[in-house]
């Protein structure tokens, strides 16, 4: 081991271990910095792992052929998702290094300080914690400087979590920018409520009871994407896959904050943010490395161009359908003096391929029925039906799934 200059420590191949990392394990040269220097640091951009130090937390990034690659190629920027088998694990985790070298592009990896820090830790979106609180800001500060550094830019890329992190930064970077994330939480309360209290007791030693969205709200953390993005300066591809749960319980909620309708297999751009919804396999699955590849070479060309229609679909891809619910229709109902008008209102930001709508209605043991069709709407004649209430089964069909509504209405 030695020293260079005044705040960088290199190793060659054997690297040291601390109580929670092992740098040992991504067999690179190791650099040490202190983070108030490395403004004026010309060996930031040196391959390696690179530690930057500062009196609560450290930051370790993975610097990938940033020097060696071609000057107008774009610079990525990855970051991680949940760490499986944490427990049996030690830091630093980086994502991106293997597709960066398979495409032969610079990159730059962030590990998570809160996940490396806590063993018992797997995901915190990069979102900081009681010892990091002002993580996402210097994860901001990290990236402009790199661009200040290189004159390179900027593609954010990740899933899951780490969707979120590139999410929750992009507009806030003083540089061209794309993020191209795959099935990402949009609000951290949203997700998985055990991940979620897991996170608040070991990042901030919060008590169970509180109020998980008031707590990070009171205490600064960037958690609801959907209530962040006030302008648009960076470019977002956002691809989703449809079977996943995250389709409905944060891509439709980060779709309806933009007011962008989400189409399928469309992915067109309106205000800088195109949402693709893709088939990638069954649940929470990533686009494979083909799919991830195709649309990289789009962008490090262009990160002004738009995905041309039907890119990203694959014959060898299954055809799943959409599984919608109760909660992505209305039943609405009015009466005048003579007639009740029922009719089937669908949520319009869910992607519905071609909704059918049907009723079923029964009074005093009689059944009457308005087949499907694309007729939403049923009108009865109360008059004379002889009955003093109604029960009303509304029906919508789409895409191979069914769901219905039972209301029951006194005349």
């Amino acid at each position: 081991m030695k020293a260079i200059g005044h705040s960088h420590v290199y190793c060659e191949m054997t690297m040291e271990k601390t109580a929670n990392k092992d740098y040992a394990q991504w067999k690179c040269e190791h650099y040490s910095h202190y983070f108030d220097e490395i403004s004026s640091d010309r060996n930031l951009t040196n391959s390696g792992v690179h530690t930057l130090k500062s009196e609560k937390y450290d930051i370790d990034l993975y610097v990938n052929n940033i020097d060696g690659a071609d000057s107008s190629l774009p610079l990525l920027v990855f970051f991680n998702g949940a760490v499986s088998n944490r427990e049996e694990k030690k830091g630093p985790f980086f994502s991106g290094v293997s597709l960066s070298n398979h495409l032969g592009l610079p990159s730059l990896s962030f590990s998570d300080p809160t996940v490396d820090n806590i063993n018992e830790l797997n995901l915190a979106w990069y979102a900081g914690s009681s010892a990091a609180p002002d993580l996402r800001d210097r994860i901001i500060f990290l990236i402009n400087l790199f661009h200040r550094i290189t004159n390179r830019k900027i593609i954010l890329l990740g899933g899951s979590g780490g969707g979120f992190a590139a999410l929750s930064i992009v507009d806030a970077l003083m540089c061209p920018t794309i993020a191209i994330v795959w099935n990402p939480q949009t609000s951290i309360t949203l997700y998985n409520q055990e991940a979620v209290s897991r996170y608040l007791k070991l990042a901030f030693k919060c008590p169970v009871e509180v109020d998980a969205y008031t707590y990070l709200s009171d205490n600064n953390i960037v958690h609801d994407l959907c209530h962040l993005r006030k302008n648009n300066n960076g470019r977002i591809l956002y691809l989703q896959n449809r079977t996943d749960w995250h389709l409905k319980s944060h891509a439709l909620p980060y779709a309806n904050s933009q007011n962008y309708k989400i189409t399928r297999n469309n992915g067109r751009w309106e205000n800088n943010l195109s949402i693709y919804v893709g088939d990638f396999g069954v649940g929470h699955v990533a686009p494979s490395r083909d799919v991830l590849d195709k649309i990289l070479k789009i962008y490090v060309e262009n990160l002004d161009l738009s995905l041309p229609d039907g890119y990203i679909a694959s014959e060898e891809m299954d055809s799943m359908s959409f599984t919608f619910s109760v909660d992505d229709f209305d039943v609405k109902v009015s009466k005048g003096d003579a007639e009740i008008v029922i009719s089937t209102q669908i949520n319009s930001r869910y992607p519905f391929k071609n909704p059918l709508f049907a009723f079923y209605v029964m009074y005093s043991g009689i059944k009457e029925i308005q087949e499907y069709s694309k007729n939403n709407t049923l009108k009865i004649d109360f008059r004379n039906l002889g009955a003093d209430k109604l029960q009303v089964q509304a029906f919508v069909l789409d895409d191979g799934c069914r769901c219905f509504k039972k209301i029951e209405l006194k005349l």
